[in-house]
């Protein structure tokens, strides 16, 4: 049923750019909470948060190759900075360090499941 307004509630949105759809919630017009892009082949390719039309938090770009950029992104919903990681196909291995636009720029190659088994998890 169409409501006069701004978009409120599941939406989506089809981007005849890069042929992607981002799927997610909005609130009085603007994507607000969990969404997920997925291309014209059926992959994933992003999936984080929004806030006020932003991404906002830890958000994951995926790769054609399986391999996946992780981390927080900065105030204009991009990943760039300190701690975020590369997650390689293998999901063992990962660069992590200073990203510019979800491009490594300088950082070290860890191995993910010896940190994850570091973790305090009670």
């Amino acid at each position: 049923r169409f409501v006069a307004g701004p978009l409120h509630g599941r939406c989506e949105f089809f981007d005849p750019g890069d042929k992607t759809t981002l799927y997610g919630t909005c609130v009085r017009g603007e994507l607000h909470g969990p969404a997920e892009q997925w291309d014209e082949g059926g992959r994933l390719v992003f999936r984080g948060r929004f806030d006020r039309d932003v991404r906002a938090g830890v958000a994951e770009v995926f790769d054609d190759f399986g391999g996946r950029v992780v981390g927080p992104v900065d105030g204009d919903g991009d990943l760039t900075g300190k701690g975020i990681a590369y997650l390689f196909p293998c999901g063992r291995t990962a660069l992590k360090g200073t990203f510019e636009d979800a491009e490594f720029r300088a950082g070290f190659y860890m191995d993910v499941v010896d940190e994850f088994e570091r973790l305090p998890l009670g």
